[in-house]
């Protein structure tokens, strides 16, 4: 699996901020942190927990030079590069266990490359046998891939029913070296989905090479290479569809069949010949992704990191997590970039997003992994539900306006409503001078039909695009109606309010219609 490391701290790093899973934040170290803390590190357990076991890597003279010259490499390229070539054979043990692998640096960036770093590690062992459970895992320096708070969250996501993989904490030996506490992650291969509840199928994801090829083509400088006026890296089109080479696919016509059906609706999702929510599993993909922006990972959504599985039988992908090297900042938040402008994910992960927020969810979770994990894990998860709260209940989620009246409008009160968010918004209905409130009828709607959700329930507006013009939808309201309904005077003065609310959400929020200008109307006289 290839992963994302150290951001710049210029701001050229926003182009890519998407690609991360990050929202609107830059480098670790970089933003103030507003006084709030990370979440507890990984590598200070409570009492509690049991000893850690350990990992021994023994290689020879001659191979652990091959390695020298990988890391040596890197250095020089100021990334690390990969290919099949730079396997290196070794022996793991731990505890009376003895396996052969293959070994070599894990793609991506050179932090933890000093002598006494935490080398990153991609592990795979030989003649189909396991250690631990796992054909293929990695080792990671645990502050790199969220702490506490990531192996907290693998196990919610086992629990809520999301692919993932497993993490867990290791002492390493190396050569018989002591390099203190990694994080050990399971690989998508062998038994990783029997482990989880999952029969046959395949996982595909996008590979990475060509985006750290082209990061070493720049000597490794990431601004630069972000900068490139001619090959843009900051988007999806610069990553390729691709199965994680497993051999057992290739020996199994049945296991092709599906990976080359998995890897069709990934390129349908890169070049959007068809919508995400045709693609991906919606339920698990949104509660993926709120479950991540709860716990501050959201650079997990990152395609460089997540993986997709295509269970037998099935036409839709469902996410498998893998944790990122992309140091953790305590106010990141999920970019809705990746719900790749699709209503019915969108609407998905604010209905999830809502669950995961209450104190309920916390407390249920509590008593669950209380004991487990630290007091301070807690409390900032209780911080993140806060924001995300208030995330799906701003305090103006739409603009209205109400035109001045004209032949055309005689007889009805024409409003105008934009959604300014970047998640759909359900309009409810207008509040009339605190009198009463008038249910919106979607037969009111004047024009814009195509910002209406489809087969959404009620009228449903389409998220705001970042960066673009605000779109207004045009509503008439019988004036006779509204005056029968709160006994006023249809000629006289009053007030108007539009309710709304974020769509997959159960809250309220009255916006009070302006008065109209001309301007504002001008496109559709």
């Amino acid at each position: 699996m290839r992963v994302i490391g150290q951001a710049s701290s210029s701001p050229l790093w926003r182009t890519l901020l998407w690609l991360l899973g990050l929202g609107g934040l830059l480098a670790i170290g970089v933003l103030p942190s507003n006084g709030k803390q990370p979440f507890p590190d990984i590598v200070h357990p409570t009492a509690s927990r049991p000893a850690l076991p350990t990992l021994q890597i023994d290689m020879k003279f001659a191979q652990y030079n091959g390695l020298l010259e990988q890391r040596t490499r890197a250095l020089e390229e100021n990334v690390i590069l990969t290919s099949a070539k730079d396997f290196l054979p070794a022996v793991v043990c731990v505890g009376d266990e003895a396996v052969a692998v293959q070994l070599r640096l894990m793609e991506g960036p050179t932090a933890g490359l000093t002598p006494t770093g935490k080398w990153p590690l991609e592990l795979r062992v030989q003649e189909r046998k396991t250690l631990l459970g796992m054909q293929r895992f990695y080792l990671q320096d645990p502050e790199l891939i969220g702490g506490q708070a990531a192996m907290a969250l693998d196990r919610v996501l086992v629990r809520e029913g999301v692919l993932t993989a497993r993490l867990q904490q290791v002492r390493l030996i190396f050569n018989g070296d002591d390099r203190g506490i990694y994080a050990l992650q399971e690989g998508f291969a062998g038994p990783f989905l029997e482990a989880q509840g999952r029969s046959g199928g395949v996982i595909v994801g996008f590979d990475a090479d060509p985006f750290w090829q082209q990061v070493a083509h720049f000597d490794g400088d990431l601004t630069a290479a972000l900068a490139d006026p001619v090959l843009d890296l900051g988007g999806l089109h610069y990553l390729e569809a691709d199965a994680f080479d497993d051999p057992a696919i290739d020996r199994d016509p049945l296991l092709k069949a599906q990976r080359d059906t998995a890897l069709g609706l990934l390129r349908a999702l890169q070049v959007g010949t068809r919508p995400a929510s045709e693609i991906l599993d919606v339920e698990r993909y949104a509660r993926f992704l709120a479950l991540i922006d709860l716990w501050g990972l959201p650079e997990r959504a990152s395609p460089l990191n997540l993986g997709f599985y295509l269970a037998p039988g099935v036409e839709r992908l469902e996410p498998a997590s893998f944790a990122s090297s992309f140091p953790p900042h305590p106010d990141e938040r999920l970019s809705l970039a990746v719900t790749y402008g699709d209503p019915q994910l969108q609407i998905a992960y604010a209905r999830e997003a809502a669950r995961v927020s209450t104190p309920a969810y916390l407390e249920e979770l509590r008593a669950v992994f209380g004991e487990e994990f630290d007091t301070a894990l807690w409390d900032r998860l209780a911080e993140r539900q806060e924001l995300i709260r208030r995330s799906l209940n701003p305090v103006r989620p739409i603009f209205a306006h109400l035109a001045d009246p004209t032949p055309e409008t005689y007889g009805v009160l024409r409003v105008g409503v934009a959604n300014v968010t970047q998640l759909p918004v359900a309009i409810l209905g207008f509040d009339v001078g605190g009198l009463t409130f008038v249910e919106l009828d979607p037969a009111w709607q004047h024009d814009a039909q195509d910002e209406r959700v489809p087969n959404a329930d009620g009228v449903v507006l389409r998220a705001h695009d970042a960066g673009s013009r605000v779109r207004y939808v045009h509503f008439d309201i019988p004036l006779a109606l509204v005056a029968a309904q709160a006994k006023l005077d249809p000629h006289g003065d009053f007030t108007l309010s539009v309710a709304a609310r974020v769509a997959g959400t159960s809250g309220r929020v009255l916006t009070p219609a302006q008065p109209e200008t001309p301007l504002l109307w001008q496109e559709d006289e």
